[in-house]
């Protein structure tokens, strides 16, 4: 018979030291674990709990599909085929003795019972193993009550206790009922994996049982008992001794092996991982060998004693710390190009001219911040709305996270056109800021009337759906303004670069179909085929936020120098275009490692300006996930119905239907879960690392982290399908409108 203690074969391809089984490594090697001696011997159980509950998985659960291990599939074909075969066998044996009038009718009734009963037991908890993974992680229990209950039936039933029990004849020929408690400890040996705790459980009350049982009801002879109980009692201790000694290696090589993977993790982590852990790009990747290779070169140069040899490793340390800032600052991968100092003047200008990119400068003139403005009294009165607390809920804009722009639109009608004119007029923007030098204030009045056109024009081109909207669209800027007001970034943004935020928020999403660049890319929509498929909405967003400013009455941006007009342009499209999620890993990574690893960042310049308010304004368009739990749960319904209305398209269409988008199977809580977790936390990790600043952290990680419990609270809660309500607005029906357009 197969030993419990050398079950597990060991697969050693491809496999942590985590992953190998632990039970099938050599024996001979007690004198290297002492180290490791970190098992209670009393129970034989590991100190820590949570390693007890590793080995658990490790024994029964397959690590990469969590299904039933090979090796637990081997032991319950060996525990099944004999438990089946012997309970079989007794119950023929039981049929034959009843028809040759060596046992009663009430004997064998008892016999088949039992023998079903335990039966249909072991067969239900076969086919719950195979369905359940609670039911697996805890099989151990199940089959030490299968085993336990076999072993009563075997001592109990015995001819010798039945009669005294049923009053009938005793009979000479009985069931090979004894044999069977010594095969039940050895199956469940292999069955338990050779878990000691539990086999003394099984054998110790046996025993009692056993000589109870016998000696004081059946009142046969003591000599024969105490000779039948003796080899049973001796074969059972020497297996209890064996799976003692078992176990204990068991846990003492799995032991040793989990501090050898924390040894070898925590040096990997030391020498060659990022600070922070994520889905890493090759850009990172290069970076981690590069500071490798600095680590080899610098502790070279220690024992290099030749002073010219010294001078060539610094000069490489020099070279290879030039292109780790080449690669995280993305030079290789926009093929930057620097024109020779030798090149003739008039050949640079035609070259720069026609064919390199347009420039902007990073220093621009008449510029100021936000700190030299004085506010203004608001000249436009909020009671004509009937809502005299309008005001001071406008003054929450970039100030109060938990503002609700809900309560603008409800009150107002508008929600885009109401925060512009707000802010613009409490900044006294275009009298302190663009045309401070000019001293016209009627000049400055008409660019005022200009940009409220201009707003009113832009909010009026986005469509009433349920969640690329107007309000979320102006929520965004004000979440975008509170990461700016409430950081050092304001001290570093001029007036331009203050209104390129402005406008770069509020046209983010405008024109939005409510629909997702893979679905117009798959239906070949003119948008996707306009714009060659690449960051199709992204694209219109930008084109459209500059093409309602060519409006007749709209263009307040008409006085801005070239030089002026290239760094707004180019700050609202760089913000607006990283919005794309396609590529949000590929922006995480190189923010991450441009923060982070190489902590190079420097505002001033444009490049660096850009990258820190795209990232900006792409946590603000995700913000609802960070929000206060009734806001975020607003916000999480309505971006969820949108979904489900693309995908009763795609369900009209013959679709495939995109994930999280269909209505009736969609688990909203795992959805929204899984979203929190992987895009959400990480991003926003990074994001307050880089600000390090508590306000930031203690609003919005906290929120995150919140709304997350709250999620995963909701999926223990509920099973299956989570629907949210169809609400049958005027929004929904120009939504509908809209989208039989495509």
């Amino acid at each position: 018979m197969k030993k419990a203690s050398v079950k597990v074969q060991e697969v050693t391809c491809n496999r942590t030291p985590i992953e190998k089984s632990c039970i099938s490594l050599n024996f001979n090697n007690e004198k290297h674990e002492n180290l490791y001696n970190n098992v209670n011997l009393n129970i034989i159980k590991l100190v820590q709990n949570n390693l007890n509950q590793k080995l658990m998985k490790t024994l029964y659960q397959d690590p990469q599909t969590k299904s039933i291990s090979n090796e637990y599939k081997n032991n319950l074909i060996y525990y099944y085929v004999f438990i089946l075969s012997y309970l079989i066998s007794l119950g023929a044996f039981a049929f034959l003795l009843h028809n040759i009038n060596y046992l009663s009718k009430t004997h064998l009734e008892i016999h088949i019972t039992c023998l079903s009963i335990i039966g249909f037991i072991s067969i239900l908890t076969l086919i719950l193993l195979f369905k359940s993974q609670k039911v697996l992680l805890n099989s151990r229990n199940a089959f030490l009550i299968i085993a336990s209950c076999l072993n009563f039936y075997l001592i109990l039933a015995d001819e010798r206790i039945l009669h005294k029990f049923t009053g009938e004849n005793l009979s000479e020929k009985q069931l090979p009922l004894s044999l069977g408690l010594i095969c039940t400890i050895v199956l469940s040996r292999i069955i338990l994996f050779d878990y000691f705790f539990y086999i003394f459980i099984l054998g110790t009350p046996t025993l009692i049982i056993f000589f109870s049982s016998h000696l004081a009801i059946s009142g046969y002879s003591s000599y024969s008992i105490f000779s039948e109980g003796s080899l049973i009692t001796l074969f059972i201790s020497l297996q209890m001794i064996e799976c003692y000694r078992a176990d204990f290696r068991i846990k003492q090589i799995f032991y040793r092996r989990e501090q050898e993977a924390v040894e070898d993790s925590s040096k990997l982590t030391k020498k060659d991982s990022l600070p922070i852990p994520g889905i890493n790009t090759e850009v990172e990747n290069i970076l981690v060998k590069c500071n490798t290779i600095t680590k080899n070169l610098k502790h070279i140069s220690q024992v290099v004693i030749y002073k010219d040899l010294k001078r060539l490793l610094k000069k490489s340390l020099t070279n290879i710390d030039k292109i780790k800032r080449k690669v995280a600052h993305g030079g290789f991968e926009t093929g930057r190009v620097e024109l020779s100092p030798a090149l003739d003047d008039d050949d640079r200008v035609y070259i720069t001219q026609n064919f390199l990119g347009l420039n902007s400068t990073n220093n621009l003139n008449q510029q100021r911040s936000l700190f030299d403005l004085s506010e203004r009294a608001i000249s436009f009165p909020f009671s004509r709305y009937g809502v005299n607390e309008l005001e001071c809920i406008l003054a929450g804009v970039g100030k109060n996270w938990s503002f609700d722009i809900f309560f603008v639109y409800e009150s107002t009608g508008h929600s885009i056109s109401m925060v512009s004119k707000y802010l613009l007029q409490k900044w006294n923007f275009f009298d302190s800021y663009l045309y401070v030098s000019k001293k016209d204030s009627e000049k400055a009045k008409i660019l005022e009337e200009l940009a409220t056109k201009y707003f009113s024009e832009l909010e009026s081109a986005y469509f009433q759906n349920f969640y690329h909207n107007a309000c979320h669209a102006s929520d965004v800027l004000h979440s975008m303004l509170y990461f700016v007001l409430n950081t050092d970034i304001i001290k570093n943004l001029g007036s331009l670069d203050l209104l390129a935020v402005v406008i770069a928020a509020l046209g983010h999403d405008v024109g939005h179909p409510a629909l997702t660049n893979r679905f117009l890319v798959n239906n070949r929509d003119t948008l996707a085929i306009q714009y060659n498929d690449n960051s199709v909405l992204e694209n219109m967003h930008c084109s459209l936020t500059f093409s309602i400013m060519n409006k007749p009455g709209c263009n307040f941006l008409e006085d801005l120098s070239s030089s002026e007009w290239f760094t707004l342009r180019k700050l609202i499209i760089e913000m607006i275009m990283e919005t794309d999620m396609s590529k949000h890993f590929e922006i995480l990574a190189k923010f991450r490692t441009r923060s982070i690893v190489l902590s190079d960042f420097n505002i001033s310049i444009i490049e660096d300006k850009c990258a820190i308010l795209a990232m900006g304004l792409k946590c603000a368009d995700i913000a609802h996930s960070a929000k206060d739990n009734d806001l975020h749960i607003k916000w999480s319904k309505l971006v969820t119905e949108e979904f489900f209305a693309q995908g009763d398209m795609e369900k009209q269409r013959k679709q495939t239907v995109s994930m999280y988008c269909d209505r009736e199977i969609t688990d909203v809580p795992k959805s929204q879960m899984g979203f929190l977790k992987n895009i959400c936390l990480p991003l926003y990790e990074v994001w307050c690392k880089y600000l390090n600043t508590e306000v930031i952290n203690n609003t919005t990680l906290k929120c995150l982290k919140n709304n997350l419990a709250y999620w995963e609270s909701m999926i223990k809660k509920r099973k299956g399908t989570v629907l949210i309500p169809v609400y049958p607005t005027a929004s929904e029906m120009n939504l509908k409108r809209h989208q039989s357009e495509f």
